[in-house]
């Protein structure tokens, strides 16, 4: 699981991540291809309400190759944030199984 802070980005402009998953034993990359579901949720620090949630069910999430997937937000979804520190999760289901990849924080700046 990653945790701590992600690379800063802009809420005037879009914002794609791409995020690799690979075997602590081997280093090799682990197959997603049969994943149900990948979810990014933008959370306030104030309060736990999701403010942009990115799905593979919901088509903004996708497979860039084996073990690597990428999320995105416009730039409209972008805005709708103001500038300061979120909530960053992201979940895995594969094999009935829900995996936590990521809980971090999201710096937003002003651009």
């Amino acid at each position: 699981m990653l945790t701590g802070t992600l690379t800063p980005v802009s809420n005037k402009a879009d914002w794609a991540e791409s995020f690799e998953i690979l075997d602590d034993e081997t280093g090799e990359q682990i197959d997603l291809s049969d994943a149900t579901e990948i979810v990014i949720e933008i959370k306030s620090k104030s309060r736990d309400n999701v403010l942009l949630s990115a799905s593979l069910t919901g088509d903004t999430v996708e497979f860039v190759e084996d073990g690597v997937f990428q999320w995105s937000f416009t730039a409209a979804q972008m805005t709708t944030l103001c500038s300061g520190t979120y909530d960053v999760r992201c979940r895995i289901t594969k094999d009935a199984i829900v995996t936590q990849l990521i809980i971090g924080t999201l710096p937003v700046l002003d651009g």
